[in-house]
């Protein structure tokens, strides 16, 4: 299906900056949002599927992504700028490419608020569900730092395996960033986070540069 005359924002930013947290805010500010990682039932990583319980088919995927933008038509979207695999889902090709090429606001926020959010979002979980979300990645992840991350489960210190985490998926999405080097770009250092305020600087940039 055709995407129609919609327009594209991408929200990017280091993992565990709350992307989903400002997209659902600004939706409720009256912003137009796709939020993918929501329709997919799935977070876009290796511990994508943890804490979830709905599945969601390919087919359901794609027609519910294309009745959001069948919403939206006229207005500029805001997405999450995240990796076009979802599990076993996958962006269609024509929304992704125009994701890609969309402007990107990039937000920065300091490292002590991103291991709170993601406490918050990954803390809680099973201790073997994100051991064997670990084990999918150790190729990547490396053997030393797979062992400290199943170790630091092991004696409950979640703060430290969020941290080793953190240091694998900083790199991989810097990698990608330079890969796709989106234009215009747009960023956003946040020394004292607060939703509601990041919301509004983003709104504000928007309106002011007009896409």
């Amino acid at each position: 299906r055709g995407l129609g005359d919609v327009y594209k924002r991408q929200l990017g930013g280091l993992t565990g900056i709350g992307k989903t947290r400002m997209l659902i805010r600004m939706r409720e500010m009256g912003e137009a949002v796709l939020d993918i990682e929501g329709l997919a039932a799935h977070r876009g990583s290796a511990f994508g599927r943890l804490g979830q319980t709905r599945y969601v088919s390919p087919q359901q995927f794609e027609n519910t992504i294309a009745e959001q933008l069948k919403k939206f038509e006229g207005r500029w979207i805001w997405m999450e700028d995240e990796s076009r695999v979802l599990g076993s889902l996958i962006i269609p090709t024509e929304l992704w490419q125009r994701k890609i090429a969309s402007p990107l606001y990039f937000v920065t926020i300091p490292t002590e608020d991103r291991i709170k959010m993601l406490l918050e979002d990954y803390g809680e979980l099973d201790v073997e569900g994100l051991k064997r979300s670990i084990l999918k990645i150790e190729k990547r992840l490396g053997g030393l730092r797979t062992k400290q991350a199943l170790e630091a489960l092991e004696n409950n210190e979640r703060e430290k395996f969020i941290l080793l985490l953190l240091t694998y998926y900083d790199k991989l999405y810097m990698n990608n960033k330079k890969e796709r080097k989106a234009e215009p770009f747009y960023e956003f250092n946040i020394e004292d986070f607060d939703l509601d305020e990041v919301c509004r600087l983003l709104i504000a940039k928007a309106r002011e540069v007009g896409n």
